[in-house]
């Protein structure tokens, strides 16, 4: 993965003390995220802003009004609930933006997705790595060169 410089007008970093501490922290941290009009870069402003995803959720409503959205609702727990189970279930750990574990490179991206489930071995996500990035409707031609490199790769 290219990485670029952080935009210093655009801070990718989530507070040490913003990370959950406990199960119903993880719960608001992923329902703040499914909330309608939360990329990336928004939860990033709300958590360093509010000083915890719960926080944030609580202030929600209030910044959507400010900003001209009426009657806004964040998601709803229950799907936030879901959404750690079925995770759990399938064998998937959550890494959290700004959490020791979350991969460095991808702190320098812009909007870096402030959740990663992941299947396996976490440590690899330390070792080097290249990143293929292709269109959802790759040509033919694109998906032999795709495998081709992966092939070369090992």
């Amino acid at each position: 993965m290219t990485s670029r410089s952080p935009d210093p007008g655009h801070d990718r970093r989530i507070p040490a003390e913003a990370l959950p501490a406990d199960e119903r922290g993880l719960i608001a941290w992923i329902q703040l995220l499914r909330s309608r009009r939360v990329g990336p870069a928004t939860f990033i402003r709300l958590v360093s802003e509010h000083g915890s995803a719960q926080a944030a959720l609580d202030a929600l409503p209030k910044v959507a009004a400010a900003a001209g959205v009426q009657s806004y609702a964040p998601s709803r727990r229950d799907r936030a609930e879901d959404e750690l189970a079925a995770g759990r279930a399938a064998g998937a750990a959550p890494l959290l933006l700004g959490a020791p574990d979350y991969p460095a490179e991808l702190t320098t991206i812009a909007d870096p997705p402030p959740l990663l489930w992941v299947l396996g071995d976490a440590d690899l996500l330390r070792c080097p790595a290249v990143a293929l990035v292709g269109a959802r409707s790759a040509s033919a031609l694109g998906q032999r060169m795709a495998s081709r490199l992966a092939a070369e790769l090992g």
